[in-house]
């Protein structure tokens, strides 16, 4: 069963440019695990600090605290403002 986790970040206000710049760089960086079938990033059009990390796995066991390399993202954003991270899995066809 395909599942997916978010990772919502407030960047702190004022330095959104250069925080943002930094959360780009990191993304970037970071190797993906084999089993992710891809990541990607999106802006809130009406809160210009926040952004959303969606990560999407294949058909693997779920895990309910969130894999490994989604918690070690967390802390890391956590240097640069709020983070929230959720789990879901699929449960329905479209």
């Amino acid at each position: 069963m395909a599942w997916i986790e978010t990772i919502r970040i407030r960047l702190r206000r004022g330095n959104r440019g250069k925080e943002e710049m930094r959360f780009f760089e990191m993304m970037e960086s970071v190797e993906s695990p084999k089993n992710m079938r891809q990541w990607e990033i999106y802006m809130n059009p009406t809160v210009k600090e926040e952004l959303m990390v969606i990560l999407r796995w294949g058909k693997s066991v779920t895990m309910p605290q969130g894999s490994d390399f989604a918690l070690g993202l967390v802390q890391e954003m956590k240097k640069q403002g709020l983070v929230a991270h959720t789990v879901w899995k699929h449960v329905l066809n479209d």
